[in-house]
């Protein structure tokens, strides 16, 4: 594995840790593999399949509140092309 993919690994396994004990939502995206990987109980509350997934923009739709959805994406976009930082 190369070191990316070692650090989404281990904000995956960080996520299952906290899972058990926050309400919220945790996430990490895969950019380059247009993965997610969301906090297990999203799966319960948004009646998921499974908490990975790929193709972030089709599942974003089902997850966004949809007066929210060109916002976020647009703010997604940002990121994905490297016009926004997020730290």
């Amino acid at each position: 594995m190369n070191k990316l993919n070692d650090e989404i690994q281990s904000y995956r396994r960080m996520i299952d840790v906290l899972d058990q004990c926050i309400d919220d939502y945790l996430f990490v995206f895969d950019i380059e593999n247009d993965a997610c990987y969301i906090s297990p109980h999203a799966d319960i509350r948004f009646k998921m399949e499974n908490h990975e997934f790929k193709n972030l923009a089709e599942k974003f739709k089902e997850l966004v509140y949809y007066k929210d959805y060109d916002l976020v994406m647009e703010d997604l976009d940002l990121i994905f092309t490297g016009k926004k930082r997020i730290s």
